[in-house]
């Protein structure tokens, strides 16, 4: 934590009206744990500003330097306009899913297995090793999330060689006809090609269904 905190002094979070708000190590700490809780979720700066006592100005600042000092990234979401009510706020990740881990006070693997964050964790770590194998590939990542305002989402978007590739994430070892509900309804409306459809989970088989493909975490280089 306090390496956290010292990285956040080097790019001037001291300066102005931040040096006022972000001074003490347990304001400091009580936002980060905050962050670590919303994995996943849609960012609201006005929600947090009020849980840590400050406005949403303020929040936005520091988000800004926690990206920049990357411990987290916002993901956008999808720009296509096929449909008017669709979701314009960011999502929230972390690069170090060990550090949400740390955040939230699991300390091992057995805390995890029952913690309400094990599904959002996972979905955070599938989307960073695809972050990575782009990175490695001398790609830069064109990452997306889609959702409207009724509630119908697509966890990542992949946009690369002139297509998008759709995938739903989840964190069952079993699988369920019932994970493509959200790829099925995405495919229809935008036209998609179920080809560039996929499931990804923790369970071993895998296999191609007419909504899309099912793959295991660790073949996560197929798509």
């Amino acid at each position: 934590m306090a390496n956290i905190v010292k990285n956040l002094k080097s790019h001037k979070i001291y300066e102005c009206e931040y040096l006022t708000n972000y001074h003490h190590l347990r304001s400091s700490e009580t936002f980060l744990k905050l962050l670590a809780g919303r994995t996943g979720q849609l960012l609201n700066l006005s929600e947090i500003g009020n849980n840590v006592g400050v406005d949403h100005k303020t929040i936005k600042k520091w988000v800004s330097v926690l990206e920049t000092s990357f411990i987290i990234y916002l993901m956008q979401p999808f720009h296509n306009n096929f449909n008017k009510r669709l979701v314009k706020t960011p999502k929230l990740y972390f690069y170090d899913t060990g550090l949400v881990c740390n955040l939230l006070g699991i300390d091992d693997e057995k805390q995890l297995s029952t913690h309400w964050v094990k599904g959002v964790l996972f979905e955070n770590f599938v989307i960073n090793e695809v972050i990575k194998q782009r990175i490695n590939k001398g790609v830069k990542p064109q990452i997306y999330f889609w959702r409207d305002s009724l509630g119908n989402e697509v966890d990542l978007l992949i946009q690369e060689n002139g297509k998008v590739k759709a995938v739903e994430i989840k964190s069952s070892q079993t699988y369920h006809s019932d994970f493509f509900k959200g790829l099925h309804y995405y495919s229809k409306l935008s036209n998609s090609n179920k080809e560039d459809c996929y499931l990804i989970y923790t369970g071993k088989n895998e296999l191609k269904t007419s909504n899309g493909e099912l793959l295991n975490w660790e073949n996560i280089s197929n798509i």
